[in-house]
């Protein structure tokens, strides 16, 4: 299996599957995987025989229930038929039950541990089925290995499962680092055969090898996916440094040997610098292509989009806490909530846009801090404006982190979370200091980080800082820095500068400026 990943997880599709299913229907889902190893199997000369394994990961839950529902699950897995079970924490925010390795023709545990879940503890969790087949070594001769995993994903609800996307991962594990992201291409054909599967139990060869593919396959496409792509998550300069660098030593001796061979007339060794160069330029050409869609497609996107933000005020708009709840329904949403209330945040109000077209679907619920003064702010942003193409959604939610803090002559402390933000170079307006965290995925972390910022920046300027006020309060001011920064960005618009700073995932992480300053200042 692969390693785990971070906490913040979310899928970003244009549409979701949005399937109901039961026990039953992974048990389909589980067959139709072995008859697909097995039809592969068959026409490559792999034992028909597979190995096969099942994992699952739990999200959403309050840390302050992990021991708890750790004890549940170790206490449910012992009565029911999932083998050689292990149960683990491997994070503070993720559950991981696994089977150990089923050989033969013996059957996947019933709905791949669906029943397990099946209690109020489970309820509302999101659920990463991970059903992981390969070939049995001690049947075959072959060193090469054939292996596919296919991942569900989706949310435990009413005593169902919610799938919301699935997708298949190789041996390397590539494919979870991008299809969070970007649809599985297979996806739509996938499901429609399984569809077929059901009334007819037929199994379609091509994309049985299409999915089965062997662990050398795997790594070479492992390895061409990291050639194309440098991530997005952090910086990139290294990255494309030392791609650039590659690709340049490579070609370079492939023309080299080609002049000579030319020069020599080894007419041989020649067409061998040609068909090997192929490849490579292909791979070459993908990487260019990728990088300018980043950089010139994206400057246009992230202009207009700017552009449109602040093309008009911006109410924002306070929501009862029911009406929120109807929107906010997902799994993020209840985990940051008990976290931050367990750890003795009180619950402020939940605020809305006024207009949607600038930043889309989102709501953002607000806290009081536990120094007295200072205010945090969890964004849970559900989908991109509807006509912006093209449209996403994120499930559960794209989550962000904002703090403030106020002082009584008029300055302001501002810290937020994540790599969305940090790359506009922009005047932030009078006695005001914003600090961006962008690795910082735990609430009570960032509201510890954003008080300490405020605490310094009022004894360094000999401030008071304003105690808590009634959510009214807080509405208003959050107001009052829209509109101002909507007439900061008239001065200063998205540039290419600043766009650099995005491609090169080199963010400007703090902005300072005084009274007496007006042009913009930053510390990186």
């Amino acid at each position: 299996m692969v390693g785990h990943r971070g906490m913040i997880l979310h899928v970003i599709r244009s549409r979701f599957v949005d399937r109901w299913w039961t026990g039953g229907d992974l048990d389909t889902a589980a067959e139709f995987w072995l008859r697909l190893y097995e039809a592969a199997a068959h026409s490559q000369g792999f034992a028909d025989t597979p190995t096969h394994r099942t994992e699952i990961r739990l999200r959403g839950f309050p840390r302050s229930r992990a021991d708890t529902l750790l004890r549940e699950v170790a206490s449910r897995v012992a009565d029911s038929d999932f083998p050689a079970p292990e149960a683990d924490l491997p994070d503070l925010d993720t559950l991981v039950l696994a089977s150990g390795e089923i050989h033969g023709a013996e059957q996947a545990p019933a709905g791949l541990g669906f029943p397990i879940l099946l209690a109020p503890a489970f309820e509302g969790l999101m659920v990463e089925f991970r059903f992981e087949v390969r070939a049995d070594e001690r049947k075959t001769l072959r060193k090469v290995q054939l292996e596919s995993t296919l991942v569900l994903v989706g949310e435990l609800r009413a005593g169902q499962f919610l799938l919301k996307t699935a997708w298949r991962a190789g041996s390397h594990g590539w494919e979870d680092r991008l299809l969070w992201h970007a649809p599985w291409p297979d996806e739509e054909a996938w499901f429609h055969a399984l569809d077929a599967y059901r009334e007819s139990e037929e199994v379609p060869a091509a994309l049985a090898k299409k999915l089965f593919i062997s662990r050398g396959a795997d790594r070479t496409g492992n390895l061409a996916v990291k050639l194309i792509h440098v991530p997005l998550d952090a910086p990139r300069l290294g990255g494309l440094l030392s791609r650039f660098a590659f690709f340049s030593a490579l070609l370079g001796a492939i023309g080299l040997g080609a002049w000579w061979s030319y020069q020599e007339k080894n007419w041989l060794l020649l067409t061998f610098a040609a068909f090997a160069s192929g490849p490579l330029l292909l791979l070459f050409f993908f990487f260019l292509r990728n990088e300018w869609r980043l950089w010139e497609l994206g400057f246009r996107r992230f202009r207009a989009a700017y552009g449109k933000l602040y093309s008009e005020a911006t109410r924002h708009i306070a929501l009862k806490r029911v009406e929120a709840d109807a929107v906010l329904e997902n799994p993020w949403t209840r985990k940051y909530t008990a976290d931050l209330e367990s750890a003795g945040f009180r619950y402020a109000g939940d605020i809305r846009l006024e207009s949607t077209h600038a930043v889309g679907q989102g709501i953002f619920r607000a806290f009081f801090g536990l120094d007295g003064c200072s205010y945090l702010t969890v964004f849970f942003h559900l989908a991109t404006p509807e006509d912006q193409d093209p449209h996403f959604k994120n499930w559960p939610a794209a989550v962000a982190f904002l703090g403030h803090t106020f002082f009584a002559d008029g300055g302001y402390v501002t810290c937020v979370s994540g790599r969305s933000v940090g790359y506009r170079k922009k005047r932030t307006g009078p006695e005001h200091l914003m600090q961006i965290f962008p690795d910082v995925d735990d609430p009570v972390e960032f509201a510890r980080l954003h008080a300490v910022t405020a605490a310094r920046f009022g004894r360094d300027t000999s401030r008071r800082s304003l105690p808590h006020q009634p959510f009214d309060y807080y509405l208003r001011k959050l107001g009052e820095l829209s509109d101002e920064e909507r007439r900061l960005f008239v001065d200063h618009p998205y540039s290419r500068g600043d766009h650099l700073h995005w491609y090169l995932q080199s963010i400007r992480s703090t902005y300072r400026c005084h009274s007496n300053a007006t042009d913009p200042v930053s510390r990186h």
